[in-house]
């Protein structure tokens, strides 16, 4: 408590900046099935019923199992290898990505997948939530129980988030250049030349700030957009050329080798 009046920093400099991005969300009975990938975005079951259990592998790629219990809430972070064996049961799955930095998650530390038990009364409310009619305000509900669920597992430290958002600002030409023309095509060198920059200048500030490279950074943002546009209803030939890949076939190679599956599968499964 206190007695005076106060600016909430964290909710001025960071909350809004904050991007929430759901692109997959179901609930209900879920049937049973098995499969693999990689995905792009995080992911969160909430269980009511037994739905069978995943595997992963950790740091020491060591294979990990979690079951999907009853009453729980399972967290996996974006881009696990992660083995599924759903079984059938009352479930909801959302795969979402929350950030500041366009395309670096704020749950990507720490790196592994963990799980709430013993959580009824929250797993019961989101279904309800989830059953009520789509207005705003169940939307919003869905939304924020989303997010206080899964704060939970988020240890990311406020002064990262905050470096994020001034990192944001930093490269905010860099980022409308790549939203404005990512493709398969794009490269660091036309990056650069946008920028009036030389390819080592930017390749060199980016990895130093970001501890990624900046063409590993460009196949990233592809590999999202592809699985955003796959998921929208475009069938594999047209996300290719979407894409600006020369054939349906490299543009397969591509997505199999990010995600684990070819892209007609992913289709299917998604």
């Amino acid at each position: 408590m206190t007695d005076k009046w106060l600016k909430h920093d964290g909710l001025v400099h960071v909350a809004q900046e904050l991007h929430v991005l759901i692109n997959h969300a179901y609930f209900g009975k879920i049937p049973s099935f098995d499969g693999f990938d990689k995905y792009p975005l995080n992911r969160v079951y909430i269980c009511l019923d037994d739905c069978g259990h995943i595997e992963y592998p950790d740091k020491r790629l060591r294979r990990q199992l979690i079951r999907l219990k009853g009453n729980s809430i399972t967290f996996i972070p974006a881009e696990t290898d992660l083995s599924y064996f759903f079984k059938e049961g009352r479930m909801i799955a959302l795969h979402f990505n929350v950030e500041i930095f366009p395309g670096i998650d704020v749950f990507q530390e720490p790196n592994i997948c963990q799980q709430l038990n013993h959580v009824k009364k929250s797993c019961l409310n989101i279904y309800r939530l989830m059953q009520s009619d789509s207005t705003l305000n169940s939307i919003f509900s869905i939304q924020g129980e989303l997010l206080n669920l899964t704060s939970r597992f988020c240890h990311g430290d406020y002064d990262d988030l905050k470096k994020q958002a001034v990192l944001r600002n930093k490269y905010e030409d860099l980022l409308l250049y790549i939203s404005q023309n990512l493709k398969a095509t794009l490269t660091v060198a036309e990056v650069a030349a946008y920028l009036n920059k030389t390819r080592d200048q930017i390749s060199k500030s980016f990895q130093r700030d970001m501890h990624l490279s900046l063409k590993s950074y460009l196949l990233k943002r592809v590999f999202r957009k592809s699985t955003t546009l796959l998921l929208s209803g475009l069938n594999v030939k047209e996300t290719a050329y979407h894409l600006g890949f020369s054939s349906e076939f490299y543009f397969s190679r591509f997505f199999k080798k990010q995600m684990g599956l070819p892209p007609s599968e992913f289709i299917k499964k998604f």
